[in-house]
Parts: C-alpha cells; sequence; structure tokens
C-alpha cells in the first residue's frame, strides 16, 4: 500500500467532525460484525428528501472507522433522492469499492482491501449501515 494512501487512511480515522452522537437524530442504526466485535452507530437528521446531518459514534477497529469516514464523504451534498444514495453506497460495498462516487476515496478502499483482504468485512460495514439508515431515512418521506 502506497504511503499516500496509508496518509489518507490515517487522516479519515482521525477526523472527528462527523464523530459524536446527534441527540435528536430522526433515524440511529447500528451495523455489528461478530467476528471481531466492530460495531458503528449512525445517526442521521432529515425529512426523507433530505439528509441534514450525518453523525456517528465507532466502536472499530482503524481500518473500519477509516472506512466509516470516507463512506459519509462519499455522500453527495445535493443527493437526486435518498434511496438512491443508499443503492451506491451498498453497490460500492458488494462490489468491493468499485464504482464509488467519490474515484479518491474508491482508490484508496481498492488499494486497502488488496492489501487487507481478510479485513473486508471491516471496511464494508460501514457502506452497508450507512446505506440502511439511508433508506430508512427515505422512507420517512
Amino acid at each position: 500500500m502506497s504511503n499516500a494512501y496509508t496518509d489518507t487512511l490515517i487522516s479519515w480515522y482521525r477526523e472527528q467532525s462527523h464523530r459524536r452522537e446527534l441527540k435528536d437524530a430522526d433515524v440511529i442504526e447500528t451495523g455489528y460484525n461478530p467476528k471481531c466485535g466492530d460495531r458503528i452507530t449512525f445517526f442521521l437528521k432529515g425529512d426523507g428528501i433530505a439528509i441534514y446531518a450525518i453523525t456517528y459514534q465507532p466502536e472499530a477497529c482503524m481500518l473500519c472507522t477509516a472506512s466509516t469516514e470516507a463512506a459519509v464523504q462519499a455522500i453527495p451534498k445535493n443527493p437526486d433522492g435518498l434511496y438512491e444514495v443508499a443503492d451506491e453506497l451498498k453497490k460500492a460495498a458488494d462490489h468491493l469499492f468499485t464504482g464509488v462516487m467519490v474515484p479518491e476515496i474508491e482508490s484508496v478502499l481498492k488499494d486497502t482491501y488488496s492489501t487487507y483482504p481478510a479485513r473486508q468485512t471491516c471496511l464494508t460495514l460501514p457502506w452497508t449501515t450507512l446505506a440502511d439508515a439511508i433508506q430508512k431515512l427515505a422512507d420517512l418521506d
């Protein structure tokens, strides 16, 4: 794995701007990996049409926490539809980050997966959990 990718993963892991509980969240969704104990809880505020805020609380390894921040950063600022965003997140996880909305995120996560294939769930858990949370938010409409 290149140093640039390692630096990117570390910066995602250290990022704190989304790492908190959102007290008035409309949707709370937790993903859990029983094999390693990674747990990510997302808090979303929105109205079923738009996302106003996304935060998360990780109890997870460095790779899972970094991938969580990457998933949040991959969400478009003004998406055409929440169901479409949820589908794109799930497709990215299902195809091991081929087709991620942000090419820089795609290249880092694909390289990370190729370096650590046994850690696939660490990387994909946040993406599928965030997709489930956005789907629930869309269902509020």
